[in-house]
């Protein structure tokens, strides 16, 4: 505390920030450099009296800097309360160390319970004698002290919509709240389809990664509406899920339930924060991030239209660090990765390990233990206080879970990064519109985002350097697809590639281990490396991409934003037009998908002012938007939910091509698997092997139909207990096609009565084994045979069984195989509206098909045989 009392002036006249920071002798640097002085007259141009402005600066560039300064400045100059923002308390602690100790601001820290909040900080934040530093979790909550904030500074604003969103956010996760989420599970029973319901309340693992979703249409949820809420008002008693349902309990109606095997959530499309008082009320709401992107990305997230977006000439920025980017699985098995790992390590003291889920943090922790015993580890928690420990730890290494930002290891602090596993972050809501219904372009930015992000923690100044070890095979896939490599900034995609290239070169595990070395040590054949990256760099610069599609997703995120507010305010016809205005905006044959999404609002809105108002109107145009969506169902399958079942006629009978979307799913999903440097050699030897076996006979064969039905996009079984079928191919809850297969020594063979009987019994036995089964599923029964003739007594068993000869299932096989294996060949990336049309259009030329195979299967009655 000062020992003099001084009478101040009310106000200090500076005319700049850079004026102001002259005057600050405490710094440790020398003053603000160029591309940052640059950034604060733009905003002190064109932002200093905006509502909300976003300020473009790329990872460790110094946007910190720029945020304090212009915080600083308007706590000085205008008498203003100061909030800096940041995603963690971990951040929290570094930046008020950063902002006292490098840059000369003094700040204070407030993370924890506000009723632990120090008298002397609150007194310094409340009379604008300092810039508070808080985390995300302190302005988002029910009852946050900051409410009477004047500027609010949202640092890494890309990566806070989990931070934002969880305010108005129930999640209800099976093992946490294992009652809550049977009880909801009951009461959804009766509006979600039997499949859904089981995989909801079938046995899984926390660690389990079962990519089902689903979302309950939202007519089908307000049928249920009283029950969902007397469970949820009365479970989330006493529980950390009681404060998001004081936000969102008197607007269930309009929410979104999402589904999964261990989650449900509850949520609105778009977090309506101007509804939330401490950020409604702040005069000025800054966005300092990394990427602001060109798709209306950071409007959806923080639940504002209306944005002034504000950034510098990238050429005046340079560039941050080198990485070596490191493929091990290119060129060896999986099984080596943890070998690479340690003999990388060996020759740099530190290293820091990032992956998706705690279950995998513990596994390498453990095997950590067990083989490098004197390695020092680290979790999240050590270093959330301080890393000046681990920083001076000689043989250390950091494992973090689902932390790809918010840890800045600069200097010599870290330069050994293995990042395994996708860095996503993802909630269901995000899940849903990737795998569901195609639109991951709408989440292409947020994935470049945090994957520039992961790979960036070791190199936050101009001089760092790091080596990037990738692991993982979705993170493999994301980062070798030409698709997604353009996503990138030319640097880092000329980093990407050239580390494919130089991974791709290593003749053995320890050769690859020289190749990282030379990273590390910037020495030898470095210059090599360094000049292809270069020379990389410079090529994509002078690439154009199509912005278009996301020219359209940035015009209707305003309108969403506007929509949200309409629905949360109960303003239905109003929020009709902005609707309507969104449908036409979204014409780009890659965003189909999410503009029949916007179809089925548009239904379920007119559902919502039927239920208010009653009269055939709104029903009949609820009808006409869900039928305008319904017909997309034929590319994305969730979109059958909103048919009207016609009971009278059986599946089978009326199955359309629109049933396609079933098998492209279970391809799309099948190809999510594969390694994508693996894929076209894995493919081509499933499909010799299939045929392979279709040409053999009884075990042999029957292991042929499985694959086979597997390879072309159906979920196939078999079973080897007595009374068991054949192979069995489930199409989706409606249809499950089950087979006896039985192939003679000789072709002239007569089927005998004992073969019937067996297949007969088929049906029944799916109905009590297949769970993923609606009950009234239709099971299309069928034998599969060399014989052309049957026993005269065996007919009278025969009914309802169809009749296919080896042959023609060969001659199908082989035909479907060759459409399907170029299908495959072509596939991108998962989530790509535009590759599941395409394989839609050529199922359907080619006549292979689950409509083509059904009337292949039925044009031949067993006991029409001779």
């Amino acid at each position: 505390m000062s020992r003099f009392k001084f009478e101040e002036e009310t106000t200090i006249n500076y005319f700049s920030p850079q004026e102001m920071y002259i005057d600050y002798k405490k710094k440790k640097i020398k003053g603000i450099i160029n591309y940052q002085s640059e950034m604060v007259d733009k905003y002190m141009n064109e932002g200093f009296y905006k509502k909300d402005v976003a300020l473009e600066l790329p990872t460790g560039s110094g946007k910190t800097l720029v945020g304090l300064l212009i915080g600083e400045f308007r706590r000085i100059t205008e008498g203003e309360r100061v909030v800096y923002v940041c995603p963690n308390n971990q951040l929290v602690n570094q930046m008020v160390d950063k902002a006292i100790n490098e840059y000369g601001i003094d700040a204070v820290g407030f993370t924890g319970s506000k009723e632990n909040y120090g008298s002397e900080e609150i007194t310094s934040y409340l009379s604008s004698k300092k810039i508070a530093v808080t985390n995300y979790s302190s302005i988002f909550n029910i009852n946050s002290f900051f409410s009477e904030s004047d500027i609010l500074i949202f640092d890494d604003s890309h990566s806070s919509e989990n931070y934002i969103a969880s305010n108005w956010t129930l999640n209800i996760n099976k093992y946490e709240h294992s009652d809550f989420f049977i009880a909801l599970s009951e009461s959804l029973k009766s509006v979600i389809n039997n499949a859904s319901y089981k995989r909801l309340v079938e046995e899984s693992s926390p660690s389990s990664d079962d990519s089902w979703n689903d979302l309950v249409p939202m007519a089908k949820q307000n049928i249920i509406i009283d029950d969902l809420y007397e469970i949820i008002n009365t479970k989330v008693q006493n529980t950390n899920l009681f404060y998001p349902w004081e936000n969102i309990k008197d607007k269930l109606n309009i929410c979104n339930i999402y589904l999964s095997k261990q989650d449900i959530v509850i949520r609105p499309y778009i977090p309506p924060t101007l509804k939330h008082k401490p950020f409604k009320n702040a005069k000025q709401r800054i966005y300092m991030s990394a990427t602001l992107g060109n798709s209306g990305e950071l409007e959806r997230t923080v639940g504002v239209g209306r944005i002034n977006r504000i950034s510098v000439e990238k050429e005046s920025i340079p560039s941050i660090g080198r990485r070596l980017f490191i493929f091990p699985n290119v060129k060896f098995p999986t099984e080596q990765n943890y070998e690479v790992f340690r003999k990388i390590k060996s020759k740099t003291p530190r290293g820091l390990i990032l992956v998706e889920r705690n279950v995998i943090a513990e596994e390498i922790r453990s095997k950590i233990s067990e083989k490098d015993p004197n390695i020092q580890l680290y979790n999240a928690k050590q270093l959330e206080n301080s890393i000046e420990e681990y920083e001076n730890d000689e043989n250390a290494v950091a494992i973090l879970a689902n932390r790809y930002d918010g840890l800045n290891l600069q200097d010599d602090a870290c330069h050994f990064l293995l990042l395994s596993g996708l860095p996503t972050g993802r909630h269901l809501q995000e899940k849903f519109f990737n795998y569901r219904l195609s639109t991951s372009i709408l989440y292409n930015e947020r994935l470049k985002t945090r994957i520039t992000q992961a790979t960036g923690r070791c190199t936050r100044s101009t001089n760092d350097y790091a080596v990037v070890m990738i692991t993982g095979r979705d993170l493999e896939n994301i980062m070798l697809s030409k698709d997604k490599q353009k996503l990138f900034a030319p640097e880092l995609r000329a980093e990407i590639k050239t580390g494919l290239d130089v991974s791709a070169s290593a003749r053995d595990i320890d050769d690859l281990v020289d190749i990282a070395n030379l990273g590390l040590t910037q020495s030898g054949d470095w210059d090599e490396i360094e000049s292809q990256i270069i020379k990389k760099r410079n090529e994509y610069r002078k690439t154009d991409n199509d912005n278009s599609v996301y020219e359209q997703l940035y015009k209707v995120a305003k309108l969403e934003v506007e929509y949200q507010y309409h629905m949360w305010m109960n303003e239905f016809l109003e929020a009709l037009e902005v609707v309507e205005k969104i449908i036409k905006e979204l014409n780009a044959r890659s965003l189909g998908g999410y503009r029949q999404y916007w179809n089925y609002i548009m239904g379920s809105i007119y559902d919502l002012l039927y239920l208010e108002h009653g009269g055939p109107v709104y029903k009949n145009k609820a009808n006409e938007y869900y039928d305008n969506a319904a017909r997309y169902s034929d590319t994305i399958t969730w979109f059958r939910n909103l048919k009207t079942k016609d009971k009278d006629v059986s599946f089978t009978d009326k199955i359309e091509e629109s049933e396609v979307g079933s098998v492209v799913d279970r391809i799309e999903s099948s190809l999510s698997k594969i390694r994508v440097t693996r894929k076209t050699s894995i493919i081509e030897q499933e499909a010799h092997d299939i045929i392979s076996l279709l040409n053999d006979k009884g075990v042999k064969f029957e292991e042929g139909m499985e694959k086979l039905g597997n390879f072309l996009g159906y979920d196939a079984g078999n079973a080897e207990s007595g009374g068991a079928p054949d192979p069995w191919w489930v199409l989706n809850e409606k249809l499950c096609i089950v087979s006896e297969s039985k192939i003679y020594e000789s072709d002239s063979k007569i089927i005998p009565l004992k073969d019937v009987r067996e297949s007969a019994g088929h049906p029944n036995w799916i109905r009590e084994h297949i769970d993923n089964l609606d009950e009234d599923a239709d099971i299309l029964n069928i034998f599969i045979t060399n014989a052309n003739k049957i026993d005269n007594i065996a007919k009278v068993q025969a009914d309802g069984i169809y009749y296919l000869n080896k042959v023609r299932i060969i001659d199908f096989a082989e035909r479907a195989l060759a459409v399907v294996k170029t299908i495959k060949k072509n596939y991108t990336s998962e989530g790509s509206m535009t590759w599941r049309e395409y394989a839609k259009e050529e199922l359907v030329k080619s006549k292979v098909t689950p409509k083509d195979y059904i009337d292949l299967v039925k044009q031949y009655e067993l006991n029409e045989l001779d």
